[in-house]
């Protein structure tokens, strides 16, 4: 189900497009950071047919996220893997639209926000400065012939503030096991690595979807093995037709 154009400035602020019954709840509970996936669970009441349905982060429909439904409870879950969300405070809330019973048209209705403070050691969010320049684009779901862009970014800190070098290991899969294995290493924290769709044997490959994963490991001292952490992430891209 995908969002509907209730994904407006009324719904931004948190607010329905409507104040008449029925009500649209999260019933989720969510206690300091989080991170990974992450699931968003909402009610109607009192319990109708939900023509659609959709989750809004940020301000933006996430078309990709469907919910599933609990025909017992009434509960929508929608699965968020939070690491497409920038780190620190994102808001959420979840739109839905319900025909009114006499067929005269739908009621909109939203929950009211819900605030995530969200940490991840690798996002695939796009990353601003802080004067809201862009300085990388976030992870597309989608790619072109010859050319797989890679986006992520793990940036960390030291005790001063600067940030740390990354070293990083991506390694590109598909159905029938691992193609590719890249490593490098990313001085500010940025991750962004174009893959030409060849294999280690330096063949094209031609498959639709490919899962990407991507491990890193930081310095905690001046060097970037000193004191090593490591942190983990997997993301899939399905090809342009």
């Amino acid at each position: 189900m995908k969002a509907r154009i209730w994904c407006s400035s009324l719904l931004l602020c948190g607010l329905a497009c409507t104040t008449t019954t029925p009500k649209l709840a999260i019933v989720s509970r969510f206690a300091g950071p989080v991170s990974g996936v992450q699931q968003i669970q909402v009610k109607v009441t009192p319990s109708q047919r939900v023509e659609e349905i959709g989750l809004v982060a940020n301000g933006d429909p996430l078309d990709d996220v469907e919910p599933t439904l609990d025909a017992k409870t009434g509960i929508y879950t929608f699965k968020l893997n939070t690491s497409i969300l920038p780190n620190g405070l994102s808001t959420v809330l979840v739109g839905a639209s319900i025909p009114k019973p006499d067929d005269s048209g739908y009621y909109e209705v939203a929950t009211r926000p819900l605030k995530l403070s969200i940490s991840n050691d690798i996002s695939f969010a796009p990353v601003y400065d802080s004067h809201g320049n862009l300085i990388q684009e976030g992870w597309s779901e989608r790619f072109g012939p010859n050319n797989y862009p890679i986006r992520a970014s793990a940036i960390r800190h030291d005790k001063s503030g600067k940030v740390l070098p990354v070293q990083y290991t991506i390694r590109i899969a598909n159905d029938t096991g691992l193609l590719r294995t890249i490593t490098g290493t990313a001085s500010n924290g940025l991750i962004s690595v174009n893959w030409n769709l060849r294999d280690e044997s330096g063949h094209v490959t031609t498959n639709s979807q490919y899962d990407v994963n991507i491990d890193t490991t930081w310095g905690e001292g001046k060097s970037a093995t000193k004191n090593p952490t490591q942190g983990k992430a997997k993301k899939s891209g399905v090809g342009n037709q």
